[in-house]
């Protein structure tokens, strides 16, 4: 695969997820057809080149998961890099519209939810981590319905 293949996944894939986070962003949520573009269909278009890239170069690529430096090894290939860039997209959407769904059934304000999906789009786990904090403190410490209503 030459760079410029590899530089026009990139950037489709980029454009895709980015609509995808726009849609979950801005969009109203009650629009039936936003939670399943972004949490399916997004996530599974992006998912095609990912796995056309694992099946044409991750069985030959140098490395592996056994240790640290056999994962270094494995992303010295750049198609190998390119599929896990993919893989940190559709899966961080996935992530930030599961966030979103349960924030919306929670009645968590867009205000107080926007902070928490872009910090799912820049840094995925730690997303999700804070998510899952404030869920738990919800939990044991319930505010009143208002206080997080639109």
């Amino acid at each position: 695969m030459v760079t410029s293949e590899i530089d026009f996944i990139f950037d489709m894939a980029g454009r895709f997820a980015m609509l995808g986070w726009v849609m979950l962003l801005l969009l109203p949520r009650k629009w039936p057809f936003v939670l399943p573009i972004t949490g399916w269909v997004i996530p599974a278009l992006i998912s095609v080149p990912y796995s056309a890239l694992i099946l044409v170069s991750f069985l030959g690529a140098d490395g592996g998961f056994g240790s640290f430096a056999d994962v270094k090894a494995l992303f010295q290939d750049d198609r190998v890099l390119l599929a896990g860039w993919l893989h940190y997209l559709a899966f961080d959407l996935v992530i930030g519209t599961l966030v979103a769904r349960q924030a919306d059934a929670m009645k968590i304000s867009r205000i107080l939810q926007t902070p928490l999906l872009i910090m799912c789009f820049m840094l995925g786990p730690f997303g999700f981590l804070i998510f899952a904090l404030m869920k738990l403190f919800y939990h044991f410490f319930p505010a009143p319905k208002e206080a997080f209503a639109s």
